[in-house]
Formats: C-alpha cells, sequence, structure tokens
C-alpha cells in the first residue's frame, strides 16, 4: 500500500510540474505576439512619417493621420525650413525632422 501512495504522490507532482510549464508557455507566447503586435505598428507609422517627409520635399499632399509642424528656418537659407511629422498607428507615434521648401 505505500508503494502506491508514492507512485500516487509522484504523478500529482508531475502533472502540477507540467501544469506550471504551461501556463508559463502560454503566458510568454502571449507577451510576444503583443510585442510583435507593437513593433509592426512602430514600423508602420516609421513608414507613414518618411512617406510623409517626401511627399513634403517633393510638394505633394500627406497621408491622412499625419501632423506636419514646422519647426524653424534653416540657416543659411530662406527657402528651406525644418519641419517635424509625427505619424501615429495604433497608439505608437514616431517623429521625424527634415528639412522642406518653406510654402509661401
Amino acid at each position: 500500500m505505500r508503494r502506491r501512495g508514492f507512485f500516487f504522490m509522484d504523478a500529482l507532482a508531475a502533472i502540477l510540474l507540467l501544469t506550471v510549464l504551461t501556463a508559463v508557455l502560454l503566458t510568454t507566447i502571449g507577451q510576444r505576439m503583443r510585442a510583435g503586435a507593437r513593433l509592426a505598428d512602430s514600423r508602420e507609422a516609421s513608414r507613414l512619417a518618411e512617406k510623409a517627409l517626401l511627399d513634403l520635399q517633393q510638394h505633394r499632399p500627406t497621408d491622412a493621420g499625419v501632423t506636419v509642424t514646422p519647426i524653424g528656418n534653416v540657416e543659411g537659407t530662406d527657402r528651406l525650413q525644418w519641419t517635424a511629422v509625427t505619424a501615429t498607428v495604433n497608439g505608437r507615434s514616431v517623429r521625424l525632422v527634415g528639412t522642406t521648401r518653406r510654402r509661401p
């Protein structure tokens, strides 16, 4: 009888250990998925901001969801200005600063 008791306790401990390891694995997978989604949103915001800055430099209209803020004049010329472009995707913002031609 005593041997059955030990076998049962060993089996119970193994099941408990597997349950804990499964919970840790599932938590890690969930965190990795969320981190991947946040990174993808940041990359998409970077692409939008870069495209908007290029559009401004080529005198084309920018896409919706992009904020354009003139910062100041470039020293030595009155045709260029510093411009900040901010793009936001799912709460992830990216801000780029570049030169654009000053609008009359």
